[in-house]
């Protein structure tokens, strides 16, 4: 069985001859020479028609994306004029070459583990430099991580916002959370909801802990980047 008629023949195929095609309306459309056509579906070698999608048109009659039905002979036909035209190519270049006196070009077989990890790639050494430099960034960021969480100075707040403010109903509290949003300033927080029950402070990060309205503020550099409820 020819291999377009398999799951592993070609999939893009480029229109050799004008020719046409139908939409599922069963308008006819011109396709030209050089138009460039995606199988929908695998050829079956019973039917005289394949579907086909427009990947690439010169003429306005067959816009990018339009499904057509083509006649398969056509795509076979598409399929030996490239194969044609690329063995026209490589011997070509043989002459070339053996006129030049380069001898002919030599083209290897592809690997039988083409498609796994090439060889040469056990033998990568990656630059030390940018190694070094990922390590000092990473290093830094977990410093920081623990300076604000791990080492940050943990303190008592007089009284919670929802006590402040007379918050005694927890539905409205939680409204005043629900408008807390990502990129907020820090201040913006503290005019809706209060000084937390918990703090947690250092360099550039911060943590505010509501332990009544189950939820907890990250900030860095003074904006929200994380809202966790539980």
């Amino acid at each position: 069985m020819p291999e377009i008629f398999t799951d592993h023949g070609p999939r893009v195929f480029l229109v050799a001859a004008s020719t046409t095609g139908l939409t599922p309306g069963n308008a006819e459309i011109h396709l030209s020479e050089g138009d460039v056509l995606g199988l929908v579906d695998t050829p079956d070698p019973r039917e005289a028609t394949t579907r086909v999608k427009v990947l690439s048109a010169s003429g306005p009659g067959s816009p990018w994306g339009s499904v057509l039905l083509v006649n398969t002979e056509d795509l076979v036909e598409s399929l030996n004029h490239m194969q044609a035209t690329v063995d026209q190519g490589l011997e070509k270049l043989q002459a070339d070459r053996a006129k030049s006196g380069k001898g002919p070009a030599a083209f290897p077989l592809p690997p039988a583990d083409a498609g796994k990890d090439a060889a040469f790639l056990k033998d990568a050494k990656a630059d030390p430099r940018a190694v070094a430099d990922f390590t000092s960034a990473a290093k830094e960021a977990d410093r920081d991580e623990k300076a604000a969480l791990a080492l940050g100075e943990q303190v008592e707040a007089p009284k919670t916002m929802m006590q402040m403010a007379g918050f005694d109903d927890q539905d409205r509290w939680a409204a005043a959370a629900a408008r807390v949003k990502v990129h907020m300033d820090v201040e913006e927080v503290d005019r809706l909801l209060g000084r937390p029950d918990r703090l947690a402070s250092g360099l550039d990060k911060k943590t505010y802990i509501y332990i009544n309205g189950h939820m907890k503020i990250n900030f860095f550099e003074d904006k929200v980047t994380e809202i966790v409820r539980w």
